[in-house]
């Protein structure tokens, strides 16, 4: 393979089988362009020289396992992405459902970099209504969530995403919300008082408890093949209580015709859904 080049077609699906043979994860759910480009990336990153090599040290090593899945997932940009909606969460969406039931349950899937939970975090802080809200953090792998748990965080993702917050209604500056340590920066509010934290590849593989009033899961579909969008979202559907807020990436292209079926359009440009 030319590693300056994406893995070939052949490799791709030789990759795809080995990897469902070992973990039982298939890849193959996941939309082609944008998984070939990521495997690659991958074996780049980890100098093996052929996709063999992925392959082999997947069999061997558990640990490595983690790693590459969490290699695989996409993270986050910037804190408070798409202002708008997180500006109709403070707004109207959430003083709605806590006005409604008091005490509500919020999931987050597929948190990879923590950067959409910490924001949902600062925004109930500043709403004063974190001791009405109890959070499910579904972490893609292990070291995700130690990631996450972590705290740390790039300063330039802090700045750039200083606009973002005050268009989303922030009181602050989102640096007050931050501390450094020499060259690196800490997240400061506190999560684990009000997040349950959890480790899922997939969100549909998760086997939950309870049902909530509000999922946020976005820019996360448009990696998805068809059949795990509609897979997902179904899943979903099972676990909101009705009336309950879906949120997806306003970019995100997904089966209209679900969405008709199953909910009321809230706000169609943030791609915001209430059950029905």
């Amino acid at each position: 393979m030319n590693l300056l080049n994406e893995i070939s077609l052949v490799d791709y699906m030789n990759l795809v089988r080995q990897v469902r043979e070992i973990t039982g994860v298939d890849l193959g759910e996941f939309a082609t362009a944008s998984l070939r480009r990521r495997l690659t990336r991958c074996i780049q990153l980890h100098n093996f020289r052929f996709p063999d090599m992925l392959v082999a040290r997947i069999r061997e090593d558990p640990l490595f396992t983690d790693t590459f899945f969490a290699d695989l997932m996409v993270e986050s940009t910037e804190f408070f992405r798409d202002p708008g909606m997180w500006l109709l969460l403070r707004e109207t969406l959430l003083p709605e459902l806590i006005s409604k039931k008091g005490n509500i349950k919020i999931w987050v899937p597929s948190c990879v970099s923590g950067d959409e939970l910490y924001s949902l975090i600062i925004l109930l802080h500043e709403m004063e209504v974190l001791s009405n809200v109890r959070i499910l953090a579904t972490c893609p792998s292990q070291k995700n969530l130690e990631h996450v748990l972590s705290g740390i965080t790039r300063r330039d993702k802090i700045v750039s995403s200083n606009e973002n917050y005050l268009l989303a209604g922030g009181k602050n500056q989102l640096t007050d919300y931050f501390t450094s340590k020499g060259i690196l920066y800490y997240k400061t509010l506190p999560m684990d008082s009000h997040v349950d934290f959890d480790v899922s590849f997939l969100p549909s593989e998760k086997k939950l408890s309870a049902s909530f009033d509000l999922i946020l899961f976005r820019n996360q579909l448009l990696y998805f093949g068809k059949h795990l969008q509609n897979l997902t979202l179904s899943f979903f559907h099972q676990n909101l209580h009705q009336g309950g807020i879906l949120v997806i990436g306003h970019k995100e292209q997904i089966d209209l015709s679900f969405f008709a079926e199953n909910y009321l359009i809230v706000n169609a440009e943030e791609k915001i859904y209430r059950k029905k």
